[in-house]
């Protein structure tokens, strides 16, 4: 466990991000820009999940 966490912690390897991983949340921004966003609690998100 302590290899894993000194892995973490130390090794200052940049990781990059997807280029799909922007346009996600370039999307999401603009639905909130124009107020087209839905919300839901975390309790709500987690009962949907397990339907």
């Amino acid at each position: 466990m302590e290899l894993l966490w000194d892995s973490l912690v130390y090794e200052n390897d940049a990781v990059e991000t997807p280029e799909w991983h922007e346009k996600i949340l370039q999307e999401r921004k603009e639905k909130i820009a124009s107020w087209c966003a839905t919300f839901i609690s975390l309790a709500d998100l987690k009962t949907s999940r397990l339907q």
